[in-house]
């Protein structure tokens, strides 16, 4: 990447990978921020500087969205945010849309029925269940039924017509932050939450994707049980409801922000190429996966 950065966000749009936001200092908590939004090409190996949020993001979300990009919530040097902007990739231009009702960071959200969808985080001294949906036509957020179980700094994807919540913190009842080890899937046409398989490490601040809409892969992490950075690729199989470790990153990372993206055989080296010359889909793993230095680096099926 052009710029060393934690705590940023990426996603897929019309076959680039955008990397927003962020902070470029480990322990600024929110302080050191960036709204910078940088474009990787995959087909030319380059990266292109875009236009900047209109604030400085870290801890938010990301997601790509009927050829938007929508950056929601985070924390900067001003604190926890509500406000909530859109990318035209088009005219390379950010607007605000419609806020959240309270400030909030550490959460996540994934696009369902072409509709961004959030979740969680932490507000108001205290891990949220809360989740929303965001109304494009009325520029509304809409409350629906909440996690079962508050979380922030976790993870959420979607697979086929189902949402995943898994990993992140909550305060147990002495007010230390506890790693949550459940894992929760969401029916759009139930309109509930119910509980599955939970990961088989517990992890926090870890990079999630998934492939062929059949499995979540999710990329190191911290687990605050063992007091360890982890380095385990973990993936989760919807058809079993199971979990199983794949490899291992080259060394243990954690706040990293993880997507899927398609890469022309161009992009491989010749000798990685003769390896895996019938795939073609990869996770691109974008993010500082030490405390001392910035990788991007991809991980091929």
């Amino acid at each position: 990447m052009p710029l060393k950065r934690v705590d940023h966000c990426v996603a897929v749009l019309n076959d680039f990978m955008y990397v927003a936001g962020g902070q470029v200092s480990l322990n600024s908590n929110g302080k050191e921020s960036i709204g910078t939004l940088h474009r990787y090409d995959p087909r030319v190996n380059t990266w292109l500087q875009m236009c900047p949020m209109q604030q400085r993001r870290a801890f938010f979300h990301l997601s790509a969205c009927d050829g938007l990009l929508y950056a929601v919530g985070g924390k900067n040097e001003q604190g926890a945010l509500a406000s909530a902007e859109v990318y035209d990739a088009a005219k390379n231009r950010w607007k605000f849309i419609a806020s959240l009702n309270k400030p909030t960071y550490a959460l996540a959200g994934s696009i369902l029925m072409d509709q961004v969808h959030i979740c969680g985080g932490f507000s108001n001294r205290t891990f949220q269940k809360s989740f929303l949906v965001y109304d494009k036509r009325r520029d509304e957020w809409h409350t629906k039924r909440p996690l079962c179980n508050a979380r922030g700094f976790h993870m959420m994807c979607t697979l086929k017509d189902k949402l995943y919540v898994l990993g992140g913190n909550q305060l147990n009842v002495m007010g230390e932050r506890v790693d949550v080890s459940s894992m929760e899937r969401y029916s759009i046409e139930m309109d509930e939450w119910i509980t599955i398989s939970p990961m088989n490490v517990r992890s926090e601040y870890a990079g999630i994707t998934t492939i062929d809409q059949k499995r979540i892969f999710v990329v190191g992490g911290y687990n605050g049980q063992s007091r360890l950075r982890e380095k385990d690729v973990q993936a989760y199989s919807a058809e079993k409801d199971e979990w199983d470790v794949l490899g291992e990153l080259p060394q243990p990372g954690l706040r990293m922000a993880c997507c899927t993206l398609v890469l022309p055989r161009s992009v491989f080296r010749e000798d990685f190429s003769q390896d895996y010359s019938s795939h073609d889909s990869s996770i691109v793993n974008n993010s500082q996966i030490s405390l001392s230095h910035s990788l991007s680096s991809t991980l091929t099926r």
